[in-house]
């Protein structure tokens, strides 16, 4: 399963949780995470379609365990 799968599985419940929930509060608080969750679902397809791109500088080298 996918994070945004993921992301996108956990603001259905929030949202299926604010539907029931008496309290005005919880309720706001539900449907804000259930948001958050959409956006994470969001950035995570963002950041799977692009790769990321170290410049050469900042990809660790293998220590030489001979040097020691």
């Amino acid at each position: 399963m996918s994070r945004a799968t993921e992301y996108r599985d956990r603001a259905n419940e929030a949202l299926m949780q604010a539907r029931v929930e008496a309290n005005p509060t919880i309720k706001t608080t539900l449907l804000e995470i259930a948001q958050g969750y959409g956006h994470l679902a969001e950035l995570a397809e963002k950041n799977a379609a692009a790769p990321i791109v170290l410049p050469p500088e900042q990809i660790p080298l293998p220590e030489d365990s001979s040097e020691a």
